[in-house]
């Protein structure tokens, strides 16, 4: 369903176990139904050395963030990046979103 979601970004969380990690930031997600706006907003401490999109209408067919075709690197790394990708849900059962960033930190 078209709209804006917010997500938080954890560091150090590995297989999604947020008790192990540390909050880095927010993902936020807008689609119109045509476009999604996605963006990554670093807290203070942290920066984005790379960052992995897929954004589609059928299920992805890795989990590796290397393979999905947005990738962006950062070199100074930077605190903010914003990235516009044409996804529309022509089977009616919604999209899928899946954003992963590396991000440093001298936690």
């Amino acid at each position: 369903m078209p709209g804006t979601t917010v997500y938080n970004i954890w560091a150090g969380a590995g297989l999604n176990n947020t008790s192990k990690g540390r909050l880095a930031g927010q993902l936020t997600v807008n689609w119109d139904g045509a476009t999604a706006i996605i963006t990554y907003q670093l807290a203070s401490g942290f920066s984005l050395v790379e960052t992995h999109v897929f954004a589609g209408d059928n299920k992805p067919t890795t989990i590796a963030p290397g393979q999905y075709g947005n990738t962006m690197s950062f070199d100074p790394p930077a605190t903010s990046y914003s990235g516009t990708y044409m996804v529309t849900d022509t089977n009616l059962d919604g999209i899928w979103i899946i954003a992963h960033a590396g991000v440093f930190s001298c936690y």
